[in-house]
């Protein structure tokens, strides 16, 4: 009649000396020539020599207090009657109705606000200067345009590129303006 346990519980109850001396005998002569099962019960020694040196931690008597006190000063959850259901379910409702009709108003008013409001028209651009300026653009000199608060060219200065110290040209400050003469 073959065995009903496990090869495992086997092999695990040969390692802890809980086998009839017969059974034991015939797991020893399996060890000797079969080089898997002598594995096997190598494994399950080294597995036992862990689990006895395994020391559980050290709880001290305050945390156990505490724990204690946690566990029994825990009240029972508190039913509530269907009444009381009822009426968070119909608040929770009333919030949310509440709060949809709230942004619902301010997205009107802000329709209405953006429907008030002037519309600007497309912005163009500025006008180009008045005159044309005689340089090159990969030429070594920088045109600088001078305007006046209200946005008139008054003047046009054209300074070199750095290594340049002095100023080459300059335009009049107005169209209309003499020509002042040293």
């Amino acid at each position: 009649m073959k065995d009903p346990r496990s090869a495992d519980e086997l092999v695990s109850a040969y390692v802890d000396g809980e086998l009839p001396p017969e059974e034991a005998a015939r797991i020893d002569a399996r060890i000797a020539r079969d080089p898997e099962a002598r594995a096997a019960v190598d494994d399950y020694r080294r597995l036992d020599r862990l689990v006895r040196e395994f020391e559980p931690p050290v709880i001290s008597a305050k945390r156990w207090a505490r724990v204690r006190a946690a566990v029994t000063s825990s009240a029972p959850p508190r039913l509530e009657s269907t009444d009381q259901v009822r009426r968070r379910r119909w608040n929770r409702i009333f919030r949310l109705r509440a709060t949809a009709f709230a942004a619902g108003l301010l997205a009107a008013a802000a329709c209405g606000l953006f429907a008030v409001l002037p519309r600007r028209g497309p912005v163009e651009p500025p006008p180009p200067p008045p005159f044309e300026l005689d340089v090159e653009p990969d030429s070594r000199y920088i045109p600088q345009i001078m305007t006046s608060p209200d946005g008139e060219v008054v003047g046009i200065t054209v300074l070199s590129l750095p290594g340049d110290d002095e100023e080459v040209a300059e335009t009049p400050k107005k169209k209309d303006a003499p020509e002042e003469h040293e």
